[in-house]
């Protein structure tokens, strides 16, 4: 189904969707909930909570258990589905940890819940943690989320098209890239707050540089970010697969001047 801009401008904000309790009923046709033991992660590394070992297993579900909620996010997946050109479901893992990453894995249980088949042309899952999804709404209003997705929408991105630099640093600056394209686009027809949206980025950069999650520094985390939303805004780039490649040569002068400008 391909996104309209009257369904972006009803959608409102995702931030603000709890309030909403006449909103559309979401696409997905009945909530699962199933036990993965292990998740194998493209990009982003899944952050285990306290205690909890690599075999532990992870609840995930296809749906938040809030009809207005999954179809605020619903309507941002399709439009991520279409600009990015890739076929990803959203999944919510049910724990406190701040999790949100990319996973080529898929999930025949939670594919049939939602009338799909198993056959369809599906890049893998987006897995968001319920325990991120409480943290940004606290912290940031709520208004970083469809970013956040994004940022793991390019990891997808990134997959198919076989990113030269995967599990580096620079994927993640990419995908930050790519969310601002896509804050400044989706701001062209929904009310979003996009200085908190760069700043949940600039909050979420590290200084780990050894560390295998390292995601940037927050300034390089925030310069990426502006940058691709620039290319949005100003430039007026209007189509996601033209801002992935805009984003590589973004890469290039990073890796140039071993920091994102």
């Amino acid at each position: 189904m391909k996104i309209t801009r009257h369904l972006l401008a009803v959608a409102v904000t995702l931030a603000v969707s709890h309030l909403f309790s006449t909103f559309p009923q979401a696409q997905t046709q009945s909530r699962r909930t199933i036990l993965v033991n292990q998740i194998r992660t493209y990009g982003c590394v899944r952050t285990r909570l306290s205690g909890e070992a690599p075999t532990d297993s992870v609840q995930i579900s296809n749906s938040t258990g809030r009809q207005d909620i999954d179809r605020a996010v619903s309507i941002d997946i399709t439009e991520l589905d279409n600009q990015f050109k890739v076929y990803v479901p959203v999944y919510f893992e049910l724990s406190d940890a701040k999790n949100a990453f990319f996973t080529p894995d898929k999930y025949p249980e939670l594919i049939m819940a939602d009338k799909g088949t198993y056959d369809q042309p599906y890049n893998g899952s987006v897995i968001l943690g319920l325990g991120l999804w409480n943290d940004e709404t606290v912290k940031n209003a709520g208004f970083a989320l469809p970013a956040v997705i994004a940022h793991e929408f390019a990891h997808a991105m990134q997959h198919k098209n076989r990113f030269p630099q995967a599990g580096s640093k620079w994927a993640e600056l990419h995908a930050d890239y790519m969310a601002g394209w896509f804050t400044a686009h989706r701001g062209r027809f929904v009310f979003q707050n996009d200085a908190l949206i760069l700043k949940s980025f600039y909050d979420k950069g590290d200084f780990e540089f050894f560390s295998e999650g390292h995601h940037g520094t927050p300034q390089e985390r925030a310069n990426a970010f502006y940058n691709g939303y620039l290319l949005n805004k100003q430039t007026g780039v209007a189509f996601g697969t033209h801002a992935y490649e805009y984003g590589l040569q973004y890469l290039k002068t990073c890796r140039q001047y071993k920091t994102c400008l």
